[in-house]
């Protein structure tokens, strides 16, 4: 964004007591008034499970972090305080960005930002989870499994402020939402639990041909049916294209529609990608195909499945999907729900 470009910036919605407070300012994320990238290290004997941050226990969706599970075999790691924003600059669009209330370290696949004089540190973290700063590090990222923000062009980045009072009112506001969202989705992860030992015993356990748990109507039933996947499913990997062709054309299934929790629809799909008929005619997926993730950060998420649910439409799917093409009869929902 040039200077005569970052003029005039006034946003569109403001509280009324700022309502004749003049225009924002704008300057680049990486000047030093605005804030700075830290580069601190700290020696492998100083980590600790506690305050060791990685991508795998920096968590998406604004939920702040977990202790970690292990600590790396080796390396040096940058060092964070009480107020640093940590953003994981790896898959950046799953926005795992989280304000520290502590001090500690973290890999080297995490940015460490400290806001300066002219930008608050809570003000900073919703800037680094706006949609327009991740399409922003999305353009410039390096790498299609795993994609890398570049860090030089992540400084350049052009963000726009207000005084310090009005930055610490939205700021204010919109850390309101996301505890409202944090304790709905404790209310959610409750219901998921009761679900998972639901599920646990409406399907037979190893070794048993009866679920623990039958509807009335099916508890005089015959013995469950045996069958190995490949009885049901033709397995093929998915497409991979030039990183050119990305971002317009057929939608392709990736592994982010895989774990968004929902069965896929056409219109839900996120990416999309320019293909030839032939593989179009190689990549189909149809209504009641299975997507298995390939390829994961964590090793839970790795073969994670959903099932595509669009009767009008055929997707293709992505070089990190694996295709389980129906070729016995099934419930779609069914089979979903039992992988």
């Amino acid at each position: 964004m040039s200077k005569q470009e970052r003029k005039g910036l006034v946003p569109r919605l403001r509280f009324p007591e700022f309502w004749d407070a003049g225009e924002w300012e704008s300057d680049l994320l990486g000047h030093k008034k605005v804030s700075k990238f830290i580069n601190e290290r700290v020696a492998l004997d100083q980590l600790n499970l506690d305050t060791y941050v990685s991508t795998e226990n920096l968590l998406p969706d604004y939920a702040g972090v977990t202790g970690a599970s292990k600590l790396p075999p080796s390396g040096s790691f940058a060092k964070y305080k009480e107020g640093d924003v940590l953003i994981s600059n790896i898959r950046p669009y799953l926005k795992k960005v989280w304000s520290a209330d502590r001090e500690g370290a973290c890999s080297n696949d995490v940015i460490v930002i400290r806001s300066d004089e002219r930008l608050s540190g809570k003000f900073l973290t919703f800037i680094l989870k706006n949609d327009r700063f991740i399409n922003y590090v999305m353009t410039g990222a390096k790498g299609v499994k795993m994609p890398r923000g570049d860090i030089s062009s992540i400084k350049e980045y052009p963000v726009a402020f207000s005084s310090e009072k009005e930055q610490q009112k939205i700021a204010e506001c919109l850390t309101s939402l996301d505890d409202r969202i944090t304790a709905e989705t404790q209310k959610l992860d409750t219901l998921k639990a009761h679900k998972k030992g639901l599920m646990q015993q409406l399907f037979p356990a190893e070794g048993q041909t009866l679920p623990q748990l039958c509807f009335p109507e099916f508890r005089n039933m015959e013995n469950w049916k045996e069958m190995k996947l490949s009885d049901l499913f033709e397995f093929r990997n998915g497409l991979n294209a030039d990183k050119e062709r990305y971002g317009k054309g057929h939608k392709y299934i990736s592994v982010m529609d895989i774990i968004s929790g929902t069965p896929i629809m056409y219109n839900s799909i996120i990416s999309s990608v320019e293909i030839t008929k032939k593989e179009l005619d190689s990549f189909m997926v149809e209504y009641g195909d299975i997507l298995f993730q390939r390829s994961s950060e964590t090793q839970e998420e790795a073969g994670q499945a959903n099932v595509y649910l669009d009767r009008e439409r055929p997707a293709i799917f992505g070089g990190f999907v694996i295709r389980g093409k129906i070729i016995l009869e099934y419930i779609p929902l069914f089979m979903n729900a039992l992988l």
